[in-house]
């Protein structure tokens, strides 16, 4: 059959990675023009009945849409097999093939249902994200020890999309995993996978990886990003990203999702849709429910007094059509894989007496039903409470021109003839793109279920809490739109102006979602898509405000009408009274020396514009340096803070860097760094900033991590007007490695008492006096707390600063500051 019917590429698509794909411009698009992950309208979803067209099936795409090609594709299975080889797809095509119907769903479909009652780390999904194909491939199951893990094409900021399945599940016929190339009798279509993708029957969409390039077979689950990092439910009390890493809550194998919950939606009356009330006829209520592992949709109940009392809805019979028309496989072994549509038909006059209100819930041959309510989780995950829609009374007046302009008629007879009374529902959450945005992703919720948690407080974590400069840049909206280059990226959010450049490359989506959007205002998909978490996170690459009233206006008063970057530029001195250097824009330094300190650190001094200009980064701040590779042209950009001091050393800025060499785990090494390391005498890089903040502080740093809490402690402890304590916790192998250490021992005794130090050592000494082992809960509370710990509002004067390996942070730091502090109480 020929579902397709759209013949050009979208204008939302043009300029991003995606711009070859033709898509219907009827899906709701979720996170912005890329990557596409969008849903159908369900009034559009029930108009084609049991079978969805692939032009309206639901994409959930991680990035870009690699762009292959049949005759140059090919499968490697690999592993812990007898025969490991390598297919073509016409060789796949040329095995025996089976064809059944199955529908697909995200786990996070009806998410945004939880996102009203708190913001989870996913964006929304309506009750859209569910659809149901006739899908042919290749069903003959590989054999395998315990696990067959799948890995797509699509490459990714974390690698390859990948994730597996157990052995009993790929080796059980009952489950009819297949290969999949068609979809509907037709090739699989680009954003659904093509040319091959996994259909795994009743488990979520997360688990049927597309543009499948390879099968490999293991012993243990993969060690993909992404197998960890998605569709699970985590316990509720794991409440943010920070928290999930310092309990090891990503490796939790049991809070892993495979099938689906049971799930049931009223998809009619449609969401604004009027229901005449002038006759006491019958309306027909309309819906979808599914459940997983082969358990078939037995009951749909409704209820229109909350639940007190049911009414029982009528199945269609087109799943148990289709499945009869399964092709290539025994009729007995035949589980249950799609989702039944179903209808109930209620007098006009028990709705008015109800008062509009429906209820649905969905019940499967296992007799698993829908709860009533269910429970936050943070990835905002298998929502499946009661489906309720409700309606309220609406008084339509139309008129006719004449009617109007004629004054013979009496208003009141006027008002009798022409009212029609009908009843307006509402669902509890509507995912529509807002008309008046382009498509950058912003959305109105127009249901009936309102957020607990409105824009006032993203406002603030984004705006009041960041911002804390007295006197922030201010920019025009001509000047951002210049910024759109992958090391030259602004966005802006709430007004406020960000540089994204250094976060592209590790930004969940790509690269390409942030650049899309680079140069224009972003607050409605940031808004849309990211968690409060990503908001504190957000903060540390701001530049400054939008300045909508006036073109530039600097610090020191002087203004530039010309909008031009340049202008900014050359008076970048001048915010700063000509004595500060560091500005939002990017700046020139050169290297005039470069001294080894140990095998792989290295300390770099860099000149300024002027020898007795300041560096001017104030203090608990940060600066950006990019530079360009000479090997591959790319460039690069970082987050460093100089070791070096404005009174002591004014014109130059010396940062401590360690020079990360590729290593087995890490085989490219750190970019950036060894750029820096082969910078020779007289070239130069840029920076800009001054960007972060701090308040009390409890530091945290292992081998270089150093660098910059040992500026931020100096800074303290130099400056007598400054009241702010630090403790520090700095560990390292053996003696030798303590770097500064020395100096941080005098600033400790300088302090007068707002710096306190404890060293520790994994492979100390013989006489060693400071602590020992790695950073634990012990050492926290006798050396990292401060005076009346428990009576402190921590929240509000405490933050936790950590600089070091992943490990000693994920590990050792993480999980026992929030032991000590508590994970409500502690900003980190």
């Amino acid at each position: 059959m020929n579902t397709t019917s759209i013949l050009t590429v979208d204008e939302r698509d043009r300029g991003t990675p995606d711009e070859w794909i033709v898509r219907d411009p009827t899906l709701i698009r979720l996170t912005g023009r890329h990557p596409f992950n969008a849903e159908p309208p369900t009034q559009e979803l029930m108009k084609h009945g049991f079978l969805t067209p692939p032009s309206i099936h639901y994409v959930r795409n991680h990035g870009a849409v690699p762009h292959l090609q049949w005759e140059t594709h090919k499968i490697e299975i690999s592993g812990m097999v007898e025969h490991p080889l390598t297919l073509a797809m016409d060789e796949i095509v040329a095995m025996p093939s089976v064809q059944l119907p199955v529908t697909l769903a995200c786990s996070g479909n009806r998410r945004m249902e939880q996102n009203m009652v708190a913001k989870s780390i996913g964006f929304h999904w309506g009750p859209g994200a569910v659809s149901t194909s006739i899908w042919r491939g290749d069903g003959s199951p590989p054999p395998a020890p315990r696990f067959v893990c799948f890995e797509g094409a699509d490459q990714l900021p974390f690698g390859y999309y990948g994730t597996c399945i157990p052995i009993e599940r790929a080796m059980d016929e009952y489950f009819d995993v297949l290969l999949a190339y068609e979809m509907n009798g037709e090739r699989l279509t680009p954003d659904h996978g093509y040319p091959l993708r996994l259909i795994v029957p009743g488990c979520i969409g997360g688990r049927a990886v597309k543009w499948l390039q390879r099968i490999f077979v293991s012993e243990k689950e993969p060690d993909n990003y992404y197998h960890y990092h998605d569709n699970r439910v985590l316990p509720p009390n794991v409440d943010n990203s920070i928290m999930a890493s310092a309990l090891n809550a990503w490796q939790n194998a049991d809070d892993l999702i495979y099938d689906y919950n049971v799930q049931s939606v009223i998809t009619h009356p449609a969401h604004d849709e009027l229901v005449s009330l002038d006759n006491d006829t019958a309306y027909t209520v309309r819906g979808y429910a599914y459940s997983g592992a082969g358990h078939k949709i037995k009951r749909v109940q409704v209820s229109l007094d909350g639940g007190k009392t049911w009414r029982l809805a009528q199945l269609d019979d087109d799943q148990e059509d289709h499945e009869r028309k399964k092709v290539g496989m025994e009729q007995s072994r035949i589980g249950s894989w799609c989702w039944r549509l179903w209808t109930l038909d209620i007098q006009i006059s028990d709705l008015v007496e109800s008062g509009g209100e429906l209820v649905c819930r969905g019940w499967d041959t296992d007799n698993n039903t829908q709860p009533q309510t269910t429970e936050w989780n943070l990835m905002g995950m298998m929502h499946n409470a009661w489906y309720s829609v409700k309606g309220r009374i609406d008084l339509a007046m139309p008129s006719s021109k004449q009617e109007e302009s004629s004054t013979k008629v009496d208003q009141n007879q006027r008002l009798r003839r022409r009212t029609v009374v009908s009843m307006r529902f509402k669902h509890p959450t509507v995912v529509e793109e807002d008309p008046a945005d382009t498509g950058a992703g912003g959305f109105r919720n127009k249901g009936w279920l309102k957020p607990q948690l409105n824009d006032l407080l993203e406002v603030t974590t984004l705006g009041e809490k960041v911002l804390e400069e007295p006197n922030p840049y201010r920019f025009t909206r001509e000047m951002v739109a210049k910024h759109t280059s992958h090391g030259d990226a602004w966005v802006i959010v709430h007004n406020k102006v960000y540089d994204c450049s250094a976060f592209l490359d590790e930004h969940p989506g790509g690269s390409a979602s942030i650049l899309s959007a680079a140069g224009t205002d972003a607050t409605k998909v940031f808004k849309q898509i990211h968690s409060i978490d990503s908001h504190e996170i957000f903060g540390n690459y701001l530049l400054g405000e939008i300045d909508d009233y006036h073109r530039y206006s600097s610090k020191n008063g002087k203004s530039s009408d010309s909008g031009d970057d340049n202008s900014n530029d050359k008076n970048s001195n001048n915010c700063n009274n000509n004595k500060h250097f560091l500005s939002p824009q990017w700046q020139p330094i050169r290297l005039v020396k470069k001294d080894s300190i140990s095998q792989d650190s290295r300390i770099f001094r860099f000149a300024l514009s002027s020898p007795k200009i300041k560096f001017g980064l104030p203090t608990g701040k940060h600066v950006f340096v990019r530079a360009r590779s000479k090997h591959d042209c790319k460039m690069y950009v970082r987050a460093y803070t100089p070791i070096s001091d404005d009174d002591s050393l004014p014109g130059f800025a010396d940062f401590l860097i360690k020079v990360y060499k590729p290593a087995k785990g890490h085989p490219e090494g750190g970019h950036l760094s060894q750029v820096l390391d082969l910078l020779e005498i007289g070239e130069t890089i840029e920076v800009r900033g001054p960007l972060g903040r701090a308040c009390r502080i409890v530091t945290m740093a292992g081998g270089t991590g150093i660098t910059p809490i040992h500026q931020l402690i100096r800074a303290i402890a130099m400056d007598p007007t400054d009241r702010t304590e630090v403790r520090l916790l700095y560990a390292n192998k053996t003696e030798e490695d303590i770097l500064l250490r020395e100096e941080l021992i005098q600033l400790e005794k300088k302090s007068a008492g707002k710096v306190k130090i404890c060293f520790t050592l994994s492979d100390p000494p013989e006489g060693w006096k400071g602590c020992k082992g790695p950073i634990d809960e012990k050492m926290i509370r006798e050396y990292g707390i401060f005076e009346s710990h428990e009576t402190l509002n921590h929240a509000i004067d405490t933050i936790s600063v950590m600089c070091g390996p992943p490990p000693m942070i994920e590990k050792a730091c993480l999980p026992n500051v929030i032991k000590v502090y508590g994970n409500e109480m502690m900003r980190m």
